[in-house]
């Protein structure tokens, strides 16, 4: 500890109101206060920060701090529980705080890790604030993954769309506090018939006869408004058309922008929505999910061919009277490539199965799929 420190600014932070046991304000006073007065420093002011983030320096409490630090030339020293109050990143910390903080004589001290002036204070300084950076940068890859398996069972994370409300429910799983942990599912928004004028006006562009900017003298025809009763513009009706959440799918960063089936009930059928989607892009509205080349050739994306070892592709041709014939897989990569009927290529792959031992990963995995398609048929029961 330096002898000329004899002032200091005490600065705490919380990110959240719900903190762990030792990181709550009162805590992090408690420690810097105990700190001070066992090194002879008077403590002339504090600064806190309540619900921010210490990954960047935009924090209103920490810029009040730096700036009395530039301008009253009044402490030595500023005063932390630990180094992830004030920081946890390290490029933020040395170009908005660090810099600063030398700039004007004053030294960073915490009353958990051992830093100073001193070369080996400084680089236990550097590796400390490393050492948080990547927790939290590690607690930010496990959020994304939860967020992501959350987003795959079905349940809701963003804004609540128009024509929905949300709802808490029981997952049956148990958080650290002893609670049942809840998660938001959609429910149609009842109120004034919202939800039935929501679907009224998808269904009416199905109708394939209107262009979306009709559709907002329709709006008014059918009293649609915004939610703080405003008229539907262009843009808001454009973003219900294009919303999978109408048609009850799940499509965002979360599922990696592919559509997974969600716990609410959509407003609209698929077949209506991906309808509507062909006529946004100027085509007809034919649309079929029950025969899409998926559900014929479903191992069109995995199956190679036996010459090549490029991946196949498959057609069903059609008949004059518009009858399918032959479906077959194929491979045009390269010459004299044969066919084979999906038939004959599915019984193969079954028999491969049965010879084949899973890794303990693939059980998981599949452990894992089989647990979320039985909670989504229990939600359905229960529906």
């Amino acid at each position: 500890m330096d002898a000329f420190i004899k002032k200091a600014y005490g600065y705490t932070r919380v990110s959240t109101d719900d903190q762990v046991v030792g990181s709550s304000l009162g805590s992090q006073k408690a420690k810097i206060t105990a700190y001070a007065e066992s090194n002879g420093i008077q403590i002339i002011d504090w600064y806190t920060d309540e619900g921010f983030s210490a990954k960047n320096a935009n924090r209103p409490a920490l810029k009040e701090m730096l700036k009395a630090i530039r301008t009253k030339k009044e402490v030595q020293a500023v005063i932390v529980y630990n180094l992830s109050r004030i920081s946890r990143n390290v490029d933020s910390y040395s170009r908005d705080i660090g810099y600063e903080l030398a700039a004007n004589g004053v030294q960073l001290l915490s009353t958990t890790e051992p830093i100073d002036s001193t070369p080996t204070g400084k680089m236990l300084q550097t590796i400390f604030l490393a050492v948080h950076q990547h927790d939290n940068d590690t607690k930010s890859v496990t959020t994304k993954d939860n967020m992501k398996a959350v987003a795959q069972s079905g349940y809701w994370q963003s804004k609540i769309p128009y024509g929905y409300v949300a709802k808490k429910v029981g997952t049956g799983l148990i958080a650290k506090d002893g609670k049942e942990k809840k998660r938001t599912v959609l429910e149609p928004d009842l109120r004034n018939g919202l939800a039935d004028k929501v679907t009224n006006l998808l269904t009416r562009y199905n109708v394939g006869d209107i262009k979306p900017a009709a559709l907002v003298e329709y709006a008014k025809k059918i009293d649609l408004k915004t939610a703080d009763g405003k008229e539907l513009g262009l843009n808001s009706i454009l973003n219900m058309l294009r919303g999978h959440v109408y048609a009850g799918l799940i499509c965002n960063e979360h599922t990696n922008n592919e559509p997974v089936q969600g716990l609410h009930d959509g407003l609209i059928t698929e077949t209506v929505f991906y309808e509507n989607q062909n006529l946004l892009k100027g085509g007809t509205k034919t649309y079929s999910r029950s025969t899409s080349s998926d559900d014929l050739f479903p191992l069109k994306t995995v199956m190679l061919c036996g010459v090549c070892k490029k991946k196949v592709t498959a057609s069903s041709p059609l008949t004059g009277g518009g009858k399918s014939h032959s479906p077959r897989y194929h491979c045009y990569q390269h010459k004299g490539g044969g066919s084979i009927s999906p038939a004959v290529a599915h019984e193969q792959f079954v028999s491969l199965l049965a010879e084949i031992t899973p890794e303990k990963g693939v059980l998981r995995l599949y452990r894992e799929i089989t647990k979320r398609v039985a909670r989504k048929a229990l939600t359905d029961v229960n529906k």
